[in-house]
């Protein structure tokens, strides 16, 4: 699909669909719904009083032409109330502009933008994203795909003239929409076909078309290295762990310190010895979230050029029960030379953060941000729809916050309760990897605090909103890419 701009009156866009983006209430924002409505004879109007129409967010209404037009179909979207706009408002218009546009099989859409206070490139980015996105299908393992995607064209309709700052607008949407996808397949993809070996060798495919630099480090070289909670992690399973290390370094970067990500790639966690109730394994390809966060990151990063030099950091291993797992009560000394009490099998997540993290400290960064579906006690907290944010530091956590906000995702910052730690004690060893049952992600990150040392640090528990339950906004069901989108504005 290709998405372009154009200035000219909408009702002489030559198109199969023109869709009108509209608030609800009695001033629907849009300079083109009265010449739009005359042009058809006033069907728009009395269709949407017929059938109710109000405006809400992502409500569609669809007027035939009957061939009488330029255009084929016309198409009002709701955008909700001009007093609740927000990064979704645009993001769930472009998404069902490019819905519509598929399920009526147009091959061109025209969509006239709502009027707003909004900055225009702004606008023009999250629309363009939302179609994208609103326009993926993984349909990679089914023996007949269905219905593929009809629209090659996307034109956005807008007052006044197009400008180079506008299109790159555009550009950085399909960008970051391409990017989110990435993350969204890995999601999908099943782990009998994705597993560290054949993640390092899609990471290294995605380098090397954006032109980042990789190093894949296999087991006999993170033995040298010390890894060996992420290698006790992978121990179970016949595939042996991967750690990725992507690099972006731009020529001339205005800090010298870089920005290092740090992503937790459980390809499927079985739980180990600690074995997960058959229902609660069912989603767990899903457990290598965070490391497709990254690399959807890293893979935006490369193209849209910050002045910043950032690593992406893999953490991958496979969790599986067997006569070589790891057992509750074993003692492991990670990359940090600290040692940890295996009290839980199934809190895999952080024994492979913990070496990742030591790692990252490796390269001097500026700030650490870590990324995993890490526990379902943040999903007892915030719910499925909301990203748990935990941070040493206010102004990083702060931005990354205000970052998700502006790009339509949902984040919570949550407390670093320190008399919490109490609960990481161990007898034997410096410390144990899970506290009680109560503060669950709270204990998770202060464990993955003390890996950190006094490196300003950021830590993303994506474990609600990494799978989405339905194709709602710019959503679709599975995969949901999240956190990606949030990691690119807050570093580009």
């Amino acid at each position: 699909m290709r998405v372009t701009l154009l200035s000219a009156d909408v009702g002489s866009v030559k198109s199969d669909l023109v869709c009108l983006g509209v608030f609800g209430g009695k001033k629907n924002g849009n300079l083109s719904y009265d010449t739009m409505n005359g042009l058809l004879g006033g069907a728009l109007g009395s269709v949407s009083k017929d059938d109710d129409f109000s405006g809400k967010p992502g409500e569609t209404l669809v007027v035939h032409s009957l061939g009488n037009h330029s255009f084929k179909r016309a198409s009002l979207i709701g955008c909700g109330k001009t007093s609740k706009i927000s990064a979704k408002t645009f993001l769930t218009l472009g998404a069902q502009a490019a819905r519509l546009g598929n399920k009526s099989a147009a091959k061109s859409v025209a969509l006239s933008l709502p009027e707003s206070d909004w900055d225009l490139e702004t606008v023009l980015e999250l629309v363009t994203r939302g179609a994208y996105l609103g326009s993926y299908r993984y349909d990679k393992y089914r023996s007949k795909s269905g219905r593929e995607n009809s629209i090659k064209k996307l034109t956005l309709h807008i007052t006044g003239k197009s400008s180079r700052k506008l299109s790159a607008a555009i550009t950085k949407g399909r960008i970051v929409a391409e990017s989110v996808a990435i993350g969204r397949d890995l999601v999908n993809e099943p782990p009998s076909d994705l597993y560290p070996q054949t993640f390092a060798a899609f990471a290294k495919k995605t380098a090397s078309k954006v032109g980042l630099k990789i190093k894949i480090l296999k087991p006999d070289q993170l033995a040298k290295m010390g890894m060996n909670l992420l290698l006790g992690v992978g121990q179970g399973s016949k595939q042996t762990p991967r750690l990725v290390h992507l690099s972006y370094k731009p020529a001339k970067a205005t800090k010298k310190k870089p920005i290092v990500l740090v992503g937790k790639g459980i390809t499927f966690d079985s739980g180990g010895l600690s074995l997960k109730p058959g229902a609660s394994m069912v989603d767990m390809k899903m457990d290598m979230g965070g490391a497709g966060a990254v690399l959807g990151a890293m893979n935006a990063i490369a193209q849209l050029k910050p002045n910043v030099a950032v690593h992406g950091i893999l953490a991958l291993a496979e969790n599986m029960p067997s006569g070589t797992a790891i057992r509750p009560g074993d003692v492991i000394k990670g990359a940090s030379g600290r040692t940890v009490e295996i009290n839980n099998t199934d809190a895999e997540g952080r024994l492979v953060l913990a070496d990742a993290l030591h790692y990252a400290l490796g390269l001097k960064p500026a700030k650490i941000i870590d990324l995993a579906t890490l526990t379902g006690a943040c999903m007892v907290a915030l719910g499925p729809h909301t990203v748990g944010c935990f941070s040493n530091d206010d102004e990083l956590a702060d931005g990354i916050l205000g970052s998700a906000n502006a790009v339509g995702e949902s984040f919570w910052r949550l407390p670093l309760t320190e008399v919490l730690k109490e609960q990481l004690k161990s007898d034997i060893a410096d410390t144990k990897n899970t506290g009680e049952r109560w503060g669950g992600s709270i204990t998770a990150a202060l464990f993955l605090q003390e890996f950190v040392g006094g490196t300003t640090w950021a830590h993303l528990d994506i474990a609600g909103p990494a799978l989405s339950g339905s194709n709602s906004g710019h959503l679709t069901k599975g995969g949901s890419g999240v956190a990606i989108a949030t990691l690119v504005d807050h570093i580009c």
